[in-house]
C-alpha cells in the first residue's frame, strides 16, 4: 500500500488464478501464510471506512465490512500494512490490548509488592553496601563520599539517586533514615524500571507486531521468574541500565541516532556492563547512514555525560567516581567466574584466579622446562583475562557480522540479547546477574514464533537457577552452564541460518526501517564479515593447537630419573578446604610461586596432611613449597616433612611475600613420606599452598 492506495487498487490484480494472497508475497518464497496469532484476513478497504481495513469477524462501526462477499465477486489480495495500519484498523483489539497490558502490570506488581515492603528480605550484604551508602552520602555530601568511604564500584547514576533517595528520607524524618523504610525504598527504582521497561516492549511490539504479541512480550518480561528474584526479592539494580539499553536500541531502529546515543550514554553512566552494547549501537548508523550519523551517537553521549558528571566536577570527586567505577572493576573479582553458571563454571574451576596463565599455555612457553618465568616469552601475557577478552571480541564480530545481513528490526533486539548473552557467558568475573538486559533484549524476539519462546522460557529457566546459587543449587551448576552456552551456540546458529529466509512474522510487516545499508558503507561492512569469520576460525584453530600441544608436553616424561609426585596416588589426603591438585594449585590454575610458574607439583591448602609410599632405589624428596600467587596477597603458613611419623623438615612461616622454599630431605630406609602444611594464627583464609616440583630422586 502507498499512500492509502492498494494494489488492487491501482489494477494489479490476484496472479494466482483469482486466490487472495497471504498478507504480503514474501521475497523469495510463496505467498505468506499470516501469523498464528494474527491470522484473521484483512477485507479490502470501502467508502464507509475511508480506506482502513478490518478484521472479518471482529465488532467494528462499520458492519458491512464483515459481510460475506457475493459468490460472483473474486476478492482482491489484501495489501501489505504499513506500520500502525493493523493497530487503527482495529480499535476493539487495541482496547482489549491495553486491557492486556494492564493486568500484565496488575499481576506483576501484585507478586513484586510484598517482596519490596517486607523487612529485611533481600541480598542481605548487596542491601547493606546500598544502606551504608546512601547513609553516607546524606551525612558527608557528595564531596566527603569518597573520602569516607572506602569502597563503592558503582558509576555516577547510582550514587546520585542514592544522594538523592537519602537526602529526601532525612528531610521528612529530620534526621538518618529509618532503616526499614530505606530498604523498600531502595528496590523501588529497580522494579520501577522493570514496569517502564515492559510498557516500551508493548509500545515497540505493538508498532512492530500487533497488539497480541505486544502483550506477550511484556508478559515474558515482567512476569519472569528472573526478574523479579533479582530485582524485588534480591535488590538488585540491573534493570535501571537495561531500560537505557533497551531504549538505546529501539532508537536505533527507529532511526533516532543521537536519542541513541543520549540512552546508551545514561545507560554507561549506571552501569560498566551496558559497554557490552555499544558496537551494535555503534554499527547500525555507520551501516545504514555513514560516519556522521555515528557523530550524532556520539553526540548524544555528550549530551548524556555532561548533566550527570557535572556534580562530581564541581564537587572535585570526577576522578574519584571514574577511577572506582570503570578504572578499576576489571580485575575486582579475580576469578574465572564469580557466581556465573557460564562457559568458566562449565568448565570446573570457577575460583581460578583470571590473572593467571593457563596451564596449557605455560607449558608450550616452558619449551620442555619445568619452570618458566612469567615474563619468560610473549605467551605468558595470555592470561585467562584476556584469553576470555579476545574470544568476547572473537564473539561480538561474529554476532555483529551475521547482524550485517539482516535488515528486519526485530533481528536487532536478537543481536542485541545475543550480545547480553555473550557478555554473561565469554569473559571472566561475571556476576550470575549480568545477562538480565538479554531478558528485556530478547523478549520481542521471542515472540515471533513458538521455538524461540520456548528458548527465551529455556533461558530464564537456567539464569533463575543461577541466580539461587546462595541457595544449595550448586550441584547443578555444570548442567545450567551447559545448557546457557549451548542454548547461545543454537541461537548464533539460528540467527545465522535465518539470514537468508523471509519467513520471520518481522518481514510481513512493510516497515520503512527495513532499509540498505548506506553504499559507501558496503565495502567495509564487507571487510568486517571478512575479519571476523577468518578471525574466529584462525582464533579456534590456534586454541585447538595451544591445547594439543600443550597437552602432549604435559604428558612427555621427566628425562632427568625422578618420579614427580603429581603422577602417582597419594596414600592418604585431608585438608579442611578443597582437594589435592595435582600440577595444578587448589583454585585449579597453575601453580605459581612469586614470578615462576610451574608445572608439576602439589596444590594444597592448610591444614592439610598428605602420605606417599616411597618408591624403590629413590633416596632424595626435592620440592620447592610456598604461598601460591592465586592466595592474591593473602595467606600465610608453615610446612613440615615427615618420614615414618618423624619430623625431619619444618620451614619458617610462607607468606605471599616470602620467597620460595627449597626443601631437600634424603630418605635412607623410609617408606612412608608425610607433608604437612599447618595454618599460622591469622586463620586458614587464603592459605594456598604449594609443593612445586615435588619429587622422589635417585642419588647418583
Amino acid at each position: 500500500m502507498t499512500n492509502g492506495t492498494s494494489d488492487w487498487e491501482a489494477g494489479e490484480g490476484p496472479d494466482d488464478g483469482g486466490q487472495p494472497h497471504g498478507r504480503e508475497q514474501i521475497e523469495g518464497a510463496d505467498a505468506a501464510t499470516p501469523p498464528a496469532d494474527d491470522d484473521t484476513p484483512l477485507d479490502p478497504p470501502s467508502a464507509d471506512t475511508g480506506g482502513t481495513y478490518s478484521i472479518v469477524g471482529e465488532s467494528t462501526d462499520s458492519h458491512d465490512l464483515a459481510e460475506p462477499a457475493s459468490p460472483d465477486r473474486i476478492a482482491p489480495p489484501p495489501p501489505r500494512i504499513a506500520p500502525g495500519d493493523l493497530a487503527r484498523a482495529r480499535p476493539a483489539g487495541r482496547y482489549r490490548s491495553l486491557g492486556g497490558l494492564a493486568l500484565v502490570l496488575l499481576i506483576g506488581i501484585a507478586v513484586r509488592l510484598p517482596m519490596v515492603v517486607q523487612d529485611g528480605l533481600g541480598h542481605e550484604p548487596d542491601m547493606r553496601l546500598f544502606r551504608n551508602w546512601t547513609r553516607s552520602l546524606t551525612e558527608h555530601g557528595l564531596s566527603g563520599f569518597y573520602e569516607h568511604t572506602r569502597f563503592c564500584n558503582y558509576p555516577p547514576v547510582f550514587v546520585l539517586s542514592w544522594w538523592g533517595i537519602g537526602s529526601a528520607l532525612s528531610a521528612e524524618d529530620e534526621g538518618p533514615p529509618n532503616q526499614h523504610l530505606l530498604h523498600a525504598v531502595l528496590k523501588v527504582p529497580a522494579s520501577l524500571c522493570d514496569l517502564l521497561i515492559a510498557v516500551v516492549l508493548f509500545i515497540e511490539g505493538r508498532r512492530l507486531l500487533g497488539p497480541r504479541r505486544a502483550v506477550g512480550a511484556a508478559a515474558l518480561y515482567f512476569l519472569n521468574p528472573v526478574v523479579i528474584y533479582n530485582s524485588a526479592y534480591w535488590g538488585q539494580v540491573d534493570s535501571v541500565h537495561t531500560l537505557f539499553v533497551l531504549l538505546a536500541v529501539l532508537f536505533c531502529v527507529r532511526r533516532r541516532w543521537t536519542w541513541a546515543g543520549l540512552a546508551i550514554g545514561v545507560a554507561l553512566l549506571t552501569k560498566f556492563q551496558s559497554i557490552a552494547f555499544l558496537p551494535l549501537v555503534l554499527l547500525e548508523p555507520y551501516r545504514q547512514r555513514g560516519w556522521r550519523s555515528v557523530g550524532r551517537v556520539a553526540a548524544g553521549v555528550g549530551l548524556a555525560a555532561v548533566p550527570i558528571l557535572a556534580p562530581f566536577a564541581v564537587t572535585g570527586v570526577l576522578d574519584d567516581v571514574m577511577t572506582r567505577a570503570y578504572t578499576d572493576v576489571v580485575g575486582q573479582y579475580d576469578k574465572l567466574s564469580t557466581n556465573a553458571f557460564n562457559v568458566w563454571w562449565w568448565s570446573g574451576t570457577p575460583e581460578v584466579p583470571d590473572g593467571s596463565v593457563p596451564h596449557a599455555v605455560a607449558v608450550l612457553a616452558a619449551g620442555g622446562a619445568d619452570t618458566v618465568s612469567v615474563d619468560a616469552s610473549p605467551l605468558m601475557w595470555l592470561t585467562w583475562r584476556r584469553v576470555s577478552l579476545i574470544a568476547y571480541a572473537a564473539a561480538v564480530a561474529l554476532i555483529l557480522s551475521i547482524h550485517t545481513y539482516l535488515r528486519a528490526p526485530l533481528s536487532w533486539y536478537a543481536t542485541a540479547g545475543l550480545l547480553g548473552l555473550a557478555f554473561f557467558l565469554i569473559p571472566t568475573e561475571m556476576h550470575e546477574r549480568y545477562a538480565h538486559p538479554a531478558l528485556a533484549m530478547l523478549a520481542l524476539w521471542a515472540v515471533g514464533g513458538p521455538w524461540r519462546e520456548r528458548m527465551y522460557v529455556l533461558i530464564s529457566v537456567l539464569l533463575v537457577l543461577n541466580l539461587t546459587l546462595p541457595q544449595p543449587v550448586e550441584a547443578v551448576g555444570s548442567y545450567v552452564a551447559a545448557g546457557l552456552v549451548i542454548s547461545f551456540a543454537v541461537m548464533v546458529a539460528w540467527l545465522a541460518i535465518e539470514r537468508k529466509r523471509s519467513v520471520a512474522i518481522e518481514d510481513r510487516i512493510s516497515t520503512p526501517e527495513v532499509v540498505e545499508p548506506l553504499p559507501l558503507a558496503r565495502p567495509l561492512v564487507r571487510v568486517f564479515r571478512v575479519v571476523s569469520f577468518s578471525g574466529c576460525a584462525l582464533l579456534t584453530l590456534a586454541a585447538i593447537g595451544i591445547a594439543a600441544t600443550g597437552q602432549v608436553a604435559d604428558d612427555g616424561g621427566t628425562g632427568d630419573g625422578a618420579v614427580y609426585l603429581s603422577t602417582i596416588k597419594a596414600e592418604s589426603s585431608k585438608q579442611d578446604w578443597g582437594q589435592l591438585e595435582n600440577d595444578r594449585s587448589v583454585l585449579g590454575g597453575v601453580l605459581q610461586i612469586g614470578d615462576t610458574v610451574y608445572l608439576r607439583g602439589l596444590g594444597t591448602h592448610a591444614p592439610s596432611t598428605v602420605e606417599y609410599e616411597i618408591p624403590e632405589e629413590y633416596s632424595e624428596f626435592v620440592a620447592v613449597v610456598g604461598i601460591d600467587a592465586g592466595s592474591r596477597g593473602g595467606g600465610s603458613a608453615v610446612v613440615r616433612v615427615l618420614l615414618e611419623g618423624e619430623q625431619v623438615f619444618e620451614s619458617a612461616t610462607l607468606t605471599a611475600e616470602s620467597e620460595p622454599v627449597e626443601v631437600r630431605v634424603p630418605l635412607g630406609a623410609a617408606r612412608r613420606i608425610t607433608l604437612l602444611a599447618d595454618e599460622t594464627s591469622d586463620g586458614q583464609k587464603s592459605d594456598h599452598v604449594d609443593w612445586a616440583l615435588a619429587r622422589f630422586e635417585r642419588t647418583p
